[in-house]
């Protein structure tokens, strides 16, 4: 049985840019945008993790959700997980986010 996730030797992509929407690695700097479809999905959200999960809390903070951010990317750069922030084609709005 693999012990990686991913084989070691392949180049995980940062970033892939299409006609229809851009994808970014979730990452704090992002911040801002983040907490803002978050927030506004937050209904939504609720439970998607499970029935047991509280995220996105009601009164989640920007600076709780800044450090959600930074795990995602400790876990991308350990190899251990792979997120991505949705980008509208401006680049300019989170539309959405992705992991594997």
């Amino acid at each position: 049985m693999p012990s990686h996730f991913i084989h070691e030797a392949f180049v995980v992509p940062t970033t892939l840019d299409t006609e229809h929407f851009h994808l970014r690695m979730l990452e704090d700097s992002i911040a801002q945008l983040d907490f803002e479809a978050v927030m506004s999905s937050q209904k939504r959200l609720q439970g998607i993790f499970g029935s047991g999960s509280q995220w996105p809390k009601v009164d989640m903070t920007l600076e709780e959700n800044a450090e959600s951010l930074k795990i995602h990317q400790q876990e991308f750069e350990s190899r251990k997980a792979f997120a991505y922030s949705v980008f509208n084609t401006s680049n300019e709005g989170v539309r959405n986010s992705v992991s594997g």
